[in-house]
């Protein structure tokens, strides 16, 4: 099963994309489908990547790692999985 990875940072998501790459490295039998979401700096733009990541969460798992300001954070952690900062 390929599961996938959301990158989601407040800048351009170089940073999230990098440690999140390290961290899927780990786990080289798996593979994944990596999306990396920039430029998510308001609580609007978090609660729009909680719809699209509780959507895909139902068709398989996901691993998140972000980069964002705490009161974007805490929107995104509304969502149904696990988040890895």
């Amino acid at each position: 099963m390929k599961r996938s990875a959301f990158f989601i940072s407040d800048g351009t998501g170089i940073t999230a994309e990098t440690l999140g790459q390290s961290l899927l490295a780990q786990f080289e039998s798996i593979t994944f489908a990596k999306f990396t979401r920039p430029y998510i700096d308001n609580v609007d733009k978090a609660r729009a990547m909680v719809q699209q990541i509780n959507l895909a969460a139902e068709k398989t798992v996901y691993a998140r790692s972000f980069s964002t300001p705490s009161s974007t954070r805490t929107s995104v952690r509304s969502s149904r999985l696990p988040m890895v900062s």
